[in-house]
């Protein structure tokens, strides 16, 4: 009866105190593990613990797990088959904690081969917990939480959220996820630029370059890029950042690209009757009205219709 009592005792002592006993647990190491989220490295194996909530037990390890094994496969590469759990605990309150270990030669050999099963696990946490938010319909609400993820510590998780939606066409996430690669991967930062300029159209895009303003090099390869695909108005900004590319042609991509300045530009140029013959048409849809035919295609006098700052363009009569 003693031992029965004592027994009683405990769980009711562990019942009230649950949380506090994952908080207090100690490893084999005699370290309070659950205390230190994130990576740590102990001798030869690097370690990743998270903490997860849900409605339900399930809901709870599994943002948990998930939480670990995104952290893990973005230092490893992958999940290496001898990736263990190595400590976890879940509180009344459906709090999870999990650590996961794996040793650093295996994490930094970047194997081909997983472990299947937290690959799985893996993939129900991002569709389940991950990418279950409405955010993916939303680009504001996908933006925000990603904001709050990273300053959790979970740029991993952010960057998933964030992949997905922009493969969703949410030119909000495309445009976030250019910007935090910037400095790591430019090649990466531009195509994901790329993405989000189709689907915002030309002057969305443009307007967002200037997130690559204070890096000169990447400033100017984006534009370079993004004019070499049509868009118009980075032809123009071209020039004004100083490219040595000759300034003429930028005109013509930038005209024919949609840019009305840059067509009021060239416009002012020594061109040729030939050119302007080709340009007529982009020239009047600039607002030039010089260069618009007149419905009854009479000759008339066109410097009546240059505004102020287009006295200096060659009229053309068409």
């Amino acid at each position: 009866m003693k031992y029965l009592s004592l027994i009683s005792v405990l769980l009711l002592l562990s019942s009230n105190s649950l949380s506090a006993d994952c908080l207090e647990q100690r490893d084999s190491n005699g370290q309070l593990w659950a205390r230190k989220l994130g990576r740590s490295q102990v001798v030869d194996f690097v370690q990743f613990s998270a903490k997860g909530d849900g409605k339900t037990s399930e809901k709870a390890w599994l943002s948990a797990k998930g939480k670990a094994l995104s952290d893990l496969v973005s230092e490893c590469g992958s999940i290496p088959e001898e990736t263990k759990l190595f400590e976890s605990c879940q509180d009344e309150n459906y709090q999870s904690y999990v650590r996961y270990s794996v040793s650093k030669k295996d994490c930094d050999s970047k194997k081909e081969i997983e472990n299947k099963n937290l690959r799985a696990l893996l993939e129900q946490y991002k569709t389940e917990v991950l990418f279950s938010s409405d955010c993916i319909k939303q680009s504001n609400e996908c933006v925000n939480k990603a904001d709050i993820l990273i300053k959790d510590g979970r740029s991993q998780d952010a960057e998933l959220l964030l992949t997905k939606a922009c493969e969703e066409g949410k030119s909000k996430a495309c445009f976030y996820l250019s910007k935090l690669k910037i400095d790591s991967n430019f090649e990466l930062s531009q195509s994901f630029f790329v993405k989000a300029c189709h689907i915002v159209g030309k002057l969305k895009c443009f307007e967002n370059t200037i997130q690559y303003k204070n890096k000169k090099t990447h400033y100017e390869n984006i534009l370079k890029n993004l004019c070499d695909i049509g868009n118009g108005y980075s032809c123009d900004q071209l020039i004004d950042v100083g490219s040595n590319m000759d300034k003429k042609d930028l005109l013509i991509k930038g005209c024919t690209g949609g840019a009305k300045v840059a067509c009021k530009k060239l416009a002012k140029m020594n061109l040729t009757s030939s050119e302007i013959k080709v340009f007529s048409s982009d020239f009047c849809k600039s607002g030039i009205d010089s260069y618009c035919p007149k419905k009854n295609k009479d000759k008339y006098d066109l410097m009546e219709n240059l505004e102020d700052e287009e006295i200096s363009i060659k009229p053309l009569e068409i």
